[in-house]
């Protein structure tokens, strides 16, 4: 409960009523670092896929089917009051239609703009303004701040892998 009283309190300083969290780190890598887990931390859900939305009232979990029993179970362990969404259920809202029920007309609704792909992003934005809310990009991730024992940045060199491995060379690449 902390950690969305917190969340709330980051989301009253930019003037937003919702903010959603991704799985995603800001290179849409499959496996993110631990450090870009907030999804996993905020809610306590740790499977790969799925959406944390946290409005000044709620919170939401959307994720798909192979995670319906561990997201029932980890989110109740929370004792948060966390909701969750059975994405690809016939009954299951939309993020952006969940959204327009819950939130006030004109509402804020903030993401984090590096965890979004610019297709994802436009998408959004459009469903949010059809539902009378504006998306709004937020400079400093909201999770970030109140995670105390966050990670570290991964500082692993970087390294190129055999033409084996990826069909050209790295200089091949860019020719």
């Amino acid at each position: 409960m902390e950690k969305l009283m917190a969340l709330r309190a980051g989301m009253a300083e930019v003037n937003c009523q919702a903010y959603m969290i991704p799985s995603s780190d800001a290179h849409s890598s499959e496996y993110v670092a631990p450090r870009d887990c907030r999804r996993a931390w905020i809610s306590g859900f740790t499977g790969s896929a799925g959406t944390a939305v946290v409005t000044t009232d709620e919170a939401a979990l959307w994720t798909d089917g192979r995670y319906y029993l561990q997201a029932e179970a980890q989110l109740a362990a929370t004792g948060a009051g966390w909701l969750l969404m059975r994405d690809g259920e016939a009954e299951t809202p939309k993020v952006e239609e969940w959204l327009e029920d819950v939130l006030a007309p004109g509402s804020c609704v903030g993401v984090d703009p590096f965890l979004y792909s610019h297709d994802d992003f436009r998408k959004l934005r459009k469903a949010l303004k059809q539902a009378g809310h504006t998306l709004t990009p937020v400079a400093r991730n909201l999770v970030d701040p109140i995670w105390t024992d966050q990670p570290p940045v991964p500082d692993a060199p970087a390294f190129v892998l055999a033409p084996q491995f990826c069909g050209r060379s790295s200089l091949d690449k860019v020719a």
